[in-house]
């Protein structure tokens, strides 16, 4: 588990925000494309333009950033589709794949209760911030072990971004694809989520996860308190 020091630290070293702008738009596609083209070929690199990731639901996304501030590089990423009840047929990305896998409570709340539903996606960390503390050299110069010993922050410190995205957006419930080890690590960490679909190979085996807004954080570890609310404070700043 995170102790204080690093996560303190953490605060230090990054900021985390909301996408404004298409400088920090183009930014995060690129991320993207870095991510999920070149390194993982989730996506067919000959699908993207200018070396940008992007898709047709970016412009009614929120894009939560965490931000490398000695370099004001994007070190992690995540983004946050809203269902839209008024316009049925822009669907959220998982309604695309995997609706014959949700189990029929939510199938029926995706149909009635769309205006509470978003989907969390697209969590990306830059292979620069995935490097373990012996690697220092990088692109941008030598690390102290002491801030690299905080880059496995950012993928979680992404999805808090996410969640309260959501939730400063009154949506109350958030799905996700997720792989059962990132599963059992937010459970580590005292985050509440079902498991609301059968496992399905999704760029490997995943299910669909959903985090109740109300509830996905009130088991919360100590340690990671901290964290959260600083998250929840620069969110809604930059809001």
């Amino acid at each position: 588990m995170l102790d204080q020091a690093t996560i303190s630290d953490f605060k230090n070293y990054f900021s985390i925000t909301i996408a404004k702008g298409n400088a920090n738009l183009e930014s995060a596609y690129k991320l993207r494309y870095k991510v999920f083209c070149r390194e993982f070929h989730y996506i067919p690199v000959e699908s993207c333009s200018n070396q940008q990731e992007s898709d047709q639901l970016d412009d009614i996304s929120f894009h939560c950033l965490v931000i490398h501030t000695a370099t004001q590089k994007i070190a992690g990423y995540s983004r946050i589709v809203p269902a839209i009840e008024e316009n049925v047929s822009i669907k959220l990305p998982i309604e695309h794949f995997v609706t014959s896998n949700i189990n029929v409570q939510f199938a029926n709340e995706l149909v009635n209760q769309r205006n509470a539903i978003c989907e969390l996606s697209h969590v990306a960390v830059d292979d620069e911030f995935r490097k373990r503390i012996g690697e220092k050299l990088t692109r941008f110069g030598d690390l102290a072990s002491q801030e690299m010993r905080t880059f496995p922050i950012i993928a979680f410190a992404s999805i808090l971004g996410g969640l309260a995205v959501a939730r400063e957006g009154e949506k109350t419930q958030v799905i996700s694809m997720l792989e059962p080890y990132l599963q059992r690590v937010l459970q580590r960490c005292g985050i509440n989520l079902e498991i609301i679909g059968k496992d399905i190979d999704f760029h490997g085996i995943k299910s669909l996860c959903l985090f109740r807004t109300g509830s996905a954080l009130e088991n919360l570890t100590s340690q990671l308190n901290p964290l959260n609310e600083w998250v929840i404070q620069q969110i809604r700043v930059s809001l």
